[in-house]
């Protein structure tokens, strides 16, 4: 017979033999035993192998989904469970541990603890009431509940329970204790309201888990606050504030709880008739006392070695007058006096007269006075009346070091300087030339204009309010940021403020009418080099010689006379010490030095010295006239053309606008420049708002149309096509309006196009006719009207030429 397969493994079965005990007979059967182990209700097999090798990431597989595998990967050994159910692992007693050393990892007894290990030492075991740790337990958080909960160290001595938070910023370590139903719970320990700081804070609601608000806190230096509310300290029986704290007026009250000012306190006078003293623990008998003795005296004791060496308060036996003594009692030895109803402060006296009032010794022993002293004790400066050898009224400021008075003010309101003896309002005296005042801005980011100091004249004229005040000033004014300076002198007109009139800027000028050296505004200048300068829109310096004809202006170098400028027979002449000119009605003739006519004696210019223009309004009789060079004409000061020779041709020019010329050469009239050069391609003739009307020629216009003068070379667009097409259909009849204004029916029928209508063709296909030569639009403002016109143009001759491009 064939061969055959087993069933579940499909392993091929040999052909047996014809005999019936042969090979073929016991290997099939021994494959069907093999092949029905892999059958899906399988059979029991028993191994004893001595162990069963799987490589890795070959696994044992255990379920009919593969639900539990036991496998290696080369790095890690796994028991992998991932069918439904759990995995469950049995044992009376189960341990892990490591398998080299044996080393316990957890170890679980039946019907006892299951201990968890840290480095073979038992660390946490359950028990049957919870669980036994040993060690130190670190945790997020810590909810203890139950009726009669307790935290026990289980330790007689040393720390029984730390609590520790973490160690940077934010929420702290804490308890919370909850209050029952709709009562707010409270939070005891560090907290997020300051660093290091211990709190007990209430809920921000009933039942809350919030705590922002600490009412309490105290910080590691044991300094506490309280918030919120009240605060109460009670005498020994427990039943009288001794003292209270308002925290809605925040006030503090000793010895009653109405607390009337920020510190109220309200306490039965002991003996000594005492309300508060103040002590220093290193000296016992020095203090200070705040009294209220019988007399109705409210003082302040100023205790020094058990001496009250001052008393400070209201002395009720004189008009209530505040009082500084040096005395036990007010009214006695009273150094200082303030008089409540007049508000005058007296030194030396209880009647102060004035605001203030010093007073001590005799009129000339110079004690009615205040002394400025160094910080060592050393007298320097006093200030005083009724100095010995000064009227007694007059009040002297004294050098105490040297007895000198640098200063003294009489009653005649003249201040002295060095003299005891002002007979003036300002009088300075010095041995040695230093009587000097100085005005100083000691600002040390000085800009320009600052003014450094200013001396100012005030008048008190009635007759106009604009009349008094400062009529005239003298500032020092800064122009500039290194220290430049001008002085200015201001005065003021006829009921008017008071204005800059001159001054000497810092380069020593000196302005009159103006702050500028330079020329270009009105105003005189006379400079620190000798010369000067007149300014202004009008006449410039007016010279007048009374009586007799002579000289009014005399011109010297080193010197010596080199001309003058004088009055003559009604006429000015200008001379030098031989000859000039005079200027006489509506003449002008040469004279001599002395004021005789100098007939065809003098000439204008020379040879070596060619005056440049000549500028007529009538007429200049000569003999000839030749120019070699050119003629310039002007419009007023403006030059708007000229007349000149350039290589045997004439050529006229005019600057304006783009500099346009013309230059008349043998058979040819071309384009030149200002010098009669040829300008090229730059020069219209005749423009939108000035045509001419006809141009009269034998042959036609000559347009450039060279390769070598072109680019962008290429044949017109299907869109440029279209309107060339159109553009022919444009070509219109009419007439010129100037012509029918000027000649009626006569004017004559023209042929073209009309500009607008080209634009439109263009734009109708997405162009814009200014791209392109043939259309023309100008803008100009008309010289009569000055209004601005614009007018469109067409150049036929590239018109006709796109026309036919599209033919």
């Amino acid at each position: 017979m064939a061969d055959t397969q087993t069933t579940n493994l499909n392993l091929t079965k040999p052909e047996p033999g014809a005999a019936e005990d042969t090979w073929g007979i016991s290997l099939n059967a021994d494959l069907d035993t093999l092949d029905a182990i892999f059958s899906s209700t399988g059979t029991q097999i028993n191994l004893n192998p001595n162990q069963i090798n799987f490589a890795d990431n070959k696994k044992a597989v255990f379920g009919a989904s593969s639900d539990l595998q036991i496998y290696h990967d080369g790095s890690n050994s796994y028991i992998k469970d991932t069918g439904t159910g759990d995995l469950l692992l049995s044992g009376a007693n189960i341990r892990i541990n490591n398998p080299s050393t044996f080393e316990n990892h957890l170890y679980a007894v039946e019907n006892g603890a299951v201990t968890l290990y840290y480095d073979n030492a038992a660390k946490l075991a359950t028990t049957s009431t919870g669980i036994d740790v040993t060690g130190t337990t670190v945790t997020d958080g810590l909810n203890v509940s139950g009726a009669g909960a307790i935290i026990n160290s289980g330790v007689n001595s040393g720390t029984a329970l730390t609590v520790k938070g973490n160690s940077g910023n934010g929420l702290k370590t804490q308890y919370i204790f909850e209050s029952g139903t709709n009562q707010y719970n409270w939070q005891l320990g560090f907290s997020t309201h300051a660093s290091q700081t211990f709190s007990i804070t209430p809920s921000t609601a009933a039942n809350g888990t919030t705590f922002s608000n600490p009412v309490v806190n105290i910080n590691q230096n044991g300094n506490f606050d309280i918030k919120g509310g009240d605060v109460s300290f009670y005498d020994d029986t427990g039943t009288s504030q001794a003292l209270f704290w308002d925290a809605s007026a925040e006030k503090l009250a000793i010895g009653t709880t109405t607390a009337n000012a920020a510190l109220t306190v309200n306490h039965a006078l002991p003996s000594g008739n005492n309300i508060a003293e103040f002590r220093s623990t290193g000296n016992t008998t020095s203090s200070v006392m705040i009294r209220a003795d019988g007399t109705g005296d409210s003082n302040i004791q100023f205790n020094l070695n058990g001496v009250t060496p001052f008393t400070m308060g209201v002395d009720n036996s004189d008009g209530d007058k505040f009082k500084i003594s040096d005395s036990y009692q007010l009214g006695t030895n009273d150094r200082f006096v303030i008089d409540g109803s007049s508000g005058n402060i007296g030194i030396g006296t209880d009647s102060p007269s004035g605001r203030l009032s010093i007073e001590g010794g005799t009129a000339t022993a110079e004690q009615s006075h205040i002394t400025f002293e160094n910080t060592a004790g050393a007298k320097k400066f006093a200030i005083g009346g009724g100095a010995s050898g000064v009227t007694n009224n007059n009040l002297f400021f004294k050098n105490v070091t040297d007895n000198t008075r640098p200063m003294v003010i009489t009653d005649a309101g003249n201040v002295g300087i060095n003299t005891d003896s002002p007979d003036t309002k300002m009088h300075i005296s010095d041995t040695t030339g230093n009587a000097i005042i100085r005005l100083e801005r000691n600002d040390t980011t000085i800009s320009t204009n600052d003014i450094y100091g200013e001396i100012q004249f005030e008048g008190q004229d009635a007759s106009a309010a604009s009349a008094a005040g400062v009529r005239g000033k003298i500032l020092g004014v800064s122009e500039g940021t290194t220290g430049q300076m001008a002085i200015a002198f201001h005065t003021a007109g006829s009921y008017s403020a008071a204005t800059e009139a001159m001054r000497i800027d810092s380069s020593q000028n000196l302005l009159v009418g103006t702050t500028s050296g330079g020329n270009s505004s009105a105003g005189f200048r006379a400079y620190s080099g000798g010369n000067g300068a007149f300014t202004i829109a009008g006449t410039v310096l007016s010279l007048n010689r009374l009586s007799s004809n002579g000289e009014i202006l005399s011109f010297q170098k080193d010197t010596v006379n080199v001309g003058s400028i004088g009055s003559y027979s009604g006429g000015l002449d200008i001379t030098n010490d031989s000859y000039g000119v005079r200027l006489a009605g509506s003449s002008i003739f040469p004279v001599n030095s002395a004021g005789g006519v100098a007939s065809a004696t003098v000439d204008l210019g020379y040879s070596g010295g060619q005056f440049k223009d000549l500028h007529l309004s009538g007429t200049a009789y000569t003999g000839g006239l030749e120019v070699d060079g050119s003629i310039s004409v002007k419009d007023g000061s403006t030059t708007v053309g000229s007349i000149g020779a350039i290589n045997d041709s004439l050529y006229i020019h005019s600057p304006y606008g783009s500099d346009a010329g013309l230059r008349f050469s043998s058979g040819l009239v071309h384009p030149c420049d200002s010098s009669g050069n040829p300008r090229d391609n730059a020069i219209d003739l005749g423009y939108s708002g000035g045509r001419f009307k006809d141009i009269y020629a034998s042959n036609g216009t000559i347009q450039t149309s060279d390769r070598n003068e072109k680019q962008d070379i290429e044949d017109i667009s299907d869109a440029e096509t279209k309107v060339a097409v159109v553009a022919k259909g444009l070509l219109k009849k009419f007439r010129w309006k100037s012509a029918v204004e000027d000649k009626g029916d006569d004017a004559r029928i023209h042929f073209g196009i009309i500009a607008q209508d080209l634009q439109d063709a263009f734009t109708a296909e997405g162009l814009d006719a200014g791209d392109y030569g043939m259309f023309i639009s100008s803008t100009w403002t008309d010289e009569t009207t000055g209004e601005e016109q614009t007018r469109l143009g067409v150049r036929y001759s590239e018109l006709l030429a796109f026309i036919i491009a599209a033919i």
